[in-house]
Formats: structure tokens, sequence, C-alpha cells
């Protein structure tokens, strides 16, 4: 049988950087569950698209945030948002809407300040053994000639760094030409003991 990851024509650039194959370990346990997936960065809705085919079951919630949002045929599984990174309280009330997520995606403008903001707001809405993920953080390589991407690097490294901090269960860090993904998994709150 096919997989229906690489089966859809649709319009993310999340299949022409091959980040779609990461998402395969976390999503395929969940294809048939009700899944939560909030993604920030919605662009022309490829994504949103996607995720409205790839996640079957019918309580299944698909949303989207984005500075505006595209007019999309799908289901009534998928709700957009339109919201600033930068708005903590936009992002708090959208998040207290739905409550807990299973999957956090951060596509949005890549910068430290939004990306962290999100982070900071969005992340006590994971659900334990949900996934935030940061796509594109790579961009941070790119700093001296593209100023408004400096500190990305910092940032991925900085939460490693905070694993106990944020209470992590674990995280994969994935750097390849053309495609840089990290999943950071949320634990349960218990700390093994020493």
């Amino acid at each position: 049988m096919e997989d229906p990851f690489f089966l859809a024509p649709f319009d993310t650039d999340k299949f022409r950087t091959g980040i779609i194959e990461e998402y395969k370990t976390i999503l395929r346990p969940l294809v048939h569950q009700p899944v939560t997936l909030l993604e920030i960065g919605v662009f022309k809705g490829g994504s949103m698209m996607y995720w409205d085919s790839y996640l079957k079951h019918q309580g299944s919630r698909i949303v989207g945030i984005d500075l505006s949002v595209p007019r999309l045929e799908v289901s009534d599984r998928v709700f957009l948002h339109v919201c600033d990174q930068n708005d903590r309280e936009g992002l708090l009330r959208i998040a207290r809407t739905y409550q807990q997520f299973d999957l956090i995606i951060d596509d949005g403008s890549h910068r430290r300040r939004e990306t962290q903001t999100c982070f900071e707001a969005l992340y006590p809405f994971l659900k334990a053994g949900g996934y935030y993920v940061i796509e594109d953080w790579a961009v941070g390589y790119y700093e001296k000639s593209f100023p408004q991407f400096e500190g990305m690097i910092k940032m991925i490294t900085d939460l490693m760094e905070q694993y106990w901090d944020w209470g992590f269960e674990s995280y994969r860090i994935v750097r390849e030409p053309g495609k840089a993904i990290a999943f950071f998994q949320k634990g349960t709150g218990k700390h093994p003991e020493s």
C-alpha cells in the first residue's frame, strides 16, 4: 500500500523539503485517533488541507494561525485564526478555545522573538507525550546576510539546555540539506530518580 504522505499534491514546501517525512513517526499511530493539531504559519493553506485529508478521525481538529488566512475548501474540522505571533494574549485566547494540543507546529516567521513568544505561550497547552515542532530553524545560520533570523540557532540550543526546565521527555533535531526541524516531546512532568 502506498504511503498517503506522498500521494497528495498539496501546495506546501513540506513535501519539497522532505520535512513531511519527519512527521511520519509521530503521526502514523494517530491517523485514526482524535488529534488536535495547531500550526502557526498557514500561508496558502496547503498544509492545512493536507492535515485535513491525512488525519482520518472525525473528532480531529486542525487549527491554523497566521497574520491573514486564505479561503480553503476543507472540512468543518479545520479552524483558521488571524493572530500575530507576537500577540501573546491572542495566542492564549486561541489556545484556551481548544484547551490541549497533541501537536503544535511553528512554521511561521522563523524569527527568534516570534518563535519564542509562541513557544512560551503555547507549550503549556501541549498534552503530555505531545510534540512541539519548530521548522526551518536553520535560517539562523544565515543571520549575517539576513539579520531578521538572528538568534534562531541559539533558541534551539537554549531549549535543549533547558530540557528539565520545560519538562521534555525527549527531543530530536534534524539538520540535513534543505531540511531543519526540531521536535520537543513533552513529558509527564515526573523526573526520573537520580
